[in-house]
């Protein structure tokens, strides 16, 4: 038990003081193992290489790649324009546009910063031009961008894949309800406060000629997820297949469809994805070192038989990590969260009823939470960045997307046909 405490200890001292999450796992992890002998000081490179060794993992680069690509050419335009013509005679018709449109973005990307960013560079400029609020605007697209980890491809479910041997395929599918759920729930609530405060300007519904043409323009772009989940499910493809298929089609829509970028910019866009591979797979080699030697540690097994004697059932577990996964989001970035957690719980899992696909869906659901959710609260500085807007401003018009966000939560948690019914069809 001491060793455990010692492992929970340091990690948290580590991370108060500041110390980036991927050398406070690392550092975690190996002063473990040293300290107390677990395994042999070779176990540590072994595990290191081996994390980012996997075929699984090419995913990730490809899939920034594509994300990176597709936003660089502002492929969000397009898809705003359709979404918005069916929405624009309406009260708060541009806002829900943009939750739809955003949704779709975050299905070709798989990342709410990349989501964020795409969505926020096109559409907070149309909202502020319908005379939508400043933080209202901000804080709309903020939650929106959280969307690009719960439908799929989500970098997300790649991880948690990649580090529990979840089938990665099936948190895809399983992934696809909540996220339809999750959209629907926010431009509602974009709706109500249009109407209330008189947001935005309400217009004529686009004529069959006017939105068939926004539909070709966004075809291409729209395109993209049916190529990478149709390729999936129809046994064409991989998971990492088809993210480098993604990768290619991104380029290959945006250069030559599209023409919104040039061979010369491709070099910076192959730059900054691979920055961005890097600092994701730095905190993947931490959490896969951590992981390993806090079950040496035998964490896990703690945890389990502290479960086992307060004879928590599913529902109470659930709950119980829910607040905590929420409370972690104010201190921690998704992606951190989500690989910190993973190898720690899903052992347990067995031992408390609760189906891994299911738990990998709440995660996922917290995560999202936690990108709106200070001080760190990601996607609100992203936004920051582009609006010149203060975070303050931004944090103060979150609580009613928080609240909404929160319902959701509890509703995939409480209820598993949402997540597990389109994967129990299937199997």
């Amino acid at each position: 038990m001491e060793t455990a405490l010692v492992f929970v200890g340091l990690l948290l001292l580590l991370l108060i003081l500041g110390v980036p999450v991927g050398f406070a796992l690392l550092i975690t992890g190996t002063a473990g193992i040293l300290l107390f002998d677990l395994a042999s000081p070779t176990f540590i490179p072994q595990q290191v290489f081996g994390s980012i060794n996997s075929f699984t993992m090419l995913a990730i680069p490809f899939f920034l790649l594509a994300g990176n690509i597709m936003l660089k050419g502002k492929l969000a335009r397009y898809l705003l324009d359709f979404m918005s013509g069916a929405t624009r005679s309406i009260y708060g018709g541009k806002s829900i546009g943009l939750t739809f449109s955003g949704a779709i973005f975050g299905a070709i990307t798989g990342s709410s910063v990349a989501c964020t960013a795409a969505v926020g560079s096109v559409g907070y400029p149309e909202l502020r031009r319908e005379n939508y609020e400043e933080g209202f605007s901000n804080a709309l697209i903020s939650t929106v961008g959280a969307l690009g980890i719960m439908l799929p491809p989500s970098l997300v479910f790649i991880l948690i894949g990649a580090v529990t041997g979840v089938s990665i395929p099936m948190l895809f599918l399983a992934g696809i309800v909540p996220g339809l759920i999750e959209t629907g729930s926010i431009a509602l609530l974009a709706y109500f406060i249009a109407r209330k405060y008189q947001y935005g300007i309400i217009g004529k519904m686009a004529t069959l000629k006017e939105w068939g043409k926004s539909f070709l323009q966004a075809f291409w772009a729209l395109l993209m997820p049916a190529i990478i989940l149709g390729g999936i499910y129809g046994g064409v493809f991989t998971p990492t297949e088809a993210a480098a298929a993604a990768a290619a089609y991104a380029f290959l829509a945006v250069l030559f469809i599209y023409r919104a970028i040039g061979f010369k910019d491709l070099l910076r866009i192959l730059n900054e994805s691979a920055q961005s591979t890097a600092m994701v797979l730095f905190v993947v080699v931490g959490a896969t070192v951590y992981g390993y030697a806090a079950t040496y540690a035998r964490v896990p097994i703690y945890l389990s038989e502290a479960i086992a004697a307060a004879d928590m059932g599913p529902y109470m577990f659930l709950t119980i990590t829910m607040l905590f996964f929420i409370l972690l989001g104010c201190f921690l970035d998704g992606i951190s969260l989500g690989l910190i957690t993973a190898p720690i719980l899903y052992p347990i899992l067995p031992h408390v009823g609760v189906n891994p696909i299911h738990f990998g869906v709440v995660l996922c659901t917290c995560i999202e939470i936690a990108q709106i959710t200070p001080p760190v609260g990601l996607n609100m500085y992203v936004m920051s960045g582009i609006s010149k807007t203060p975070v303050e401003k931004i944090l103060r018009n979150i609580p009613p997307f928080f609240l909404v966000r929160l319902a959701t939560v509890l509703l995939i948690t409480y209820v598993p046909a949402i997540s597990l019914g389109l994967v129990n069809l299937v199997n």
